[in-house]
């Protein structure tokens, strides 16, 4: 095998793992919900929510090797409040 063959195997072997690496599933994924805690539909969205996030990282193939995590945030019926950490 000449120089130049191991040149491009090396390059092809390189790409392939840069690509695998690329594609690799984080072990953790947060994601926000807004929404108000004093209300029936406030209420009502987080426990569906909760039970959902639950759910998930009970099935392994859903997410196989990822945590979902929930940062659940009271809009305190504002737009503006919600969108801020409190």
């Amino acid at each position: 095998m000449g120089a130049a063959q191991l040149v491009i195997l090396f390059l092809a072997l390189a790409a392939a793992r840069a690509a695998s690496a690329a594609g690799a599933r984080p072990s953790e994924v947060t994601v926000g919900a807004l929404f108000t805690y004093d209300s029936t539909i406030g209420l009502a969205a987080q426990l569906a929510i909760e039970l959902a996030v639950d759910d998930v990282n009970a099935d392994g193939k859903v997410l196989p090797g990822t945590q979902l995590n929930l940062v659940p945030q009271d809009t305190n019926c504002s737009g503006f409040l919600g969108t801020i950490d409190g």
